[in-house]
């Protein structure tokens, strides 16, 4: 499974790349668009609607928590139920994984997000690399910290003769 944000280039490209690879759209990415076509003063109720959708204990519940949605929104604010309905199959991707953890893990870009602004970070003070060994060595030490971070152990040890 892959998780991906709105961006048009990514999403054409990959069913031709990875055509069997299950697409999960973003709930991050998604929330802020619905609720960018709401009025400030239904942004809280329709943010609570969402969250219904997207934190169900399964996909029935899920999709019945979508059309829950859509008859409650439709007529004030049709272009965010249509904005969650275009959507809505590669945003109950994550209901293939069992439990809520599970899901509450894959169901948004964040933690990539979070990763590249912390290459950011790092790498933006050194201005320039060596060679691009050097720019891997950084990027892979980064990645290391944040893998041991959550848990994850690295696939080798990064060494001098890497």
């Amino acid at each position: 499974m892959i998780c991906v944000d709105g961006g048009a280039g990514l999403l054409a490209a990959l069913p031709e790349v990875y055509p069997q690879t299950p697409v999960q759209r973003c709930w991050a990415h998604k929330i802020r668009n619905v609720l960018g076509k709401v009025r400030l003063v239904d942004q809280k109720g329709v943010k609570r609607s969402l969250h219904a959708v997207m934190n169900a204990p399964d996909i029935a519940k899920a999709r019945a928590a979508a059309r829950r949605f859509a008859d409650r929104w439709e007529e004030a604010y049709p272009k965010a139920v249509k904005c969650l309905r275009d959507d809505i199959d590669e945003l109950l991707t994550c209901f293939r994984y069992k439990t809520e953890k599970e899901r509450k893990r894959v169901r948004t870009t964040n933690a990539i997000e979070r990763r590249f602004r912390e290459v950011r970070r790092r790498t933006r003070p050194m201005g320039v690399f060596q060679d691009k060994t050097s720019m891997d060595r950084i990027l892979f030490a980064v990645f290391i910290h944040e893998n041991r971070s959550q848990g994850v152990n690295a696939p080798f040890l990064l060494t001098q003769t890497f």
